[in-house]
């Protein structure tokens, strides 16, 4: 839709302005680059393992002067590829990651997609073991980690609501967005771990969008800052129920088993 193509839009447009050395003649053909490395980076990682092979095939037959998208592990010069779409400082923790490729792999993916979109979903069949891989993760490259795990929380608890008295109450979600604001600008992650229905999960489309702002029943807004990022993790058959109108609004990684096509962190 409309968000998907306005994401692949500016992710080309970084991407580009990044590699601005180019001149006249080579320049159309840096642009359709950095289209390419934009749909390989926002596109694919959200995709199974049979739509990805297929969309992969598609996307060679329209640059096919460009090398393919990494489809796993394996490919050593796709991956390399992918992370030269990270900042020099972070491609360099990433090398630092222990463990198995598989995971690796999709944790790049994960790193990559951070820096595109501020609201991101995370798909395993093993959302605990998900959540222990991404706490890793941001100690390795200098990310805060806020948990928020809402499955136990009511939605007033989440978002606020008006006690008996007629105070306002502050929900957890908006403590942490608060807390991220005064980290000294350091990269933040806000992350929603747990089951979430449509009615928890509908007051989090206005901070998905690129407003960034969590508007509050009694009228007041807190803003998501510019150094945070929401990210939900859940399971493939939770997010199965979504509305296109949430799915569409996070950036998605599958952090996929290439050889069993399973979601899994193992």
């Amino acid at each position: 839709g409309l968000r998907t193509a306005k994401v692949l839009i500016k992710t080309a447009g970084a991407i580009l302005r990044s590699r601005r050395s180019i001149k006249n003649e080579a320049e159309a053909k840096e642009e359709r680059k950095s289209l390419h490395g934009a749909l390989c980076a926002s596109i694919l990682p959200s995709l199974v393992p049979t739509d990805l092979t297929l969309a992969s095939s598609q996307l060679h037959a329209q640059f096919p002067t460009f090398p393919p998208f990494p489809l796993n592990k394996n490919d050593i010069k796709g991956v390399e590829e992918l992370m030269s779409m990270l900042p020099k400082s972070d491609a360099k923790k990433m090398t630092k990651l222990k463990g198995d490729a598989g995971m690796k792999f999709s944790m790049i993916q994960f790193s990559v997609m951070s820096k595109i979109r501020h609201g991101l979903l995370a798909l395993s069949d093993s959302p605990k073991d998900l959540l222990h891989a991404l706490s890793t993760l941001a100690s390795l490259v200098g990310v805060n980690f806020l948990l928020i795990n809402h499955e136990n929380l009511t939605t007033a608890e989440l978002y606020g609501a008006m006690a008996e008295g007629g105070e306002w109450q502050r929900g957890v979600l908006a403590e942490r967005i608060m807390s991220a604001a005064n980290e000294d600008r350091a990269p933040t992650w806000i992350v929603l771990e747990g089951k979430m229905d449509q009615v928890k999960l509908q007051p989090l489309y206005s901070i998905l969008d690129d407003n960034r702002k969590l508007f509050q029943e009694n009228g007041s807004v807190v803003s998501l800052p510019k150094n945070a990022n929401v990210v939900l993790i859940s399971t493939p058959d939770e997010v199965a129920k979504w509305k296109p109108a949430a799915v569409s609004r996070v950036g998605v990684v599958h952090f996929i088993d290439h050889e069993s096509g399973r979601c899994s962190v193992m």
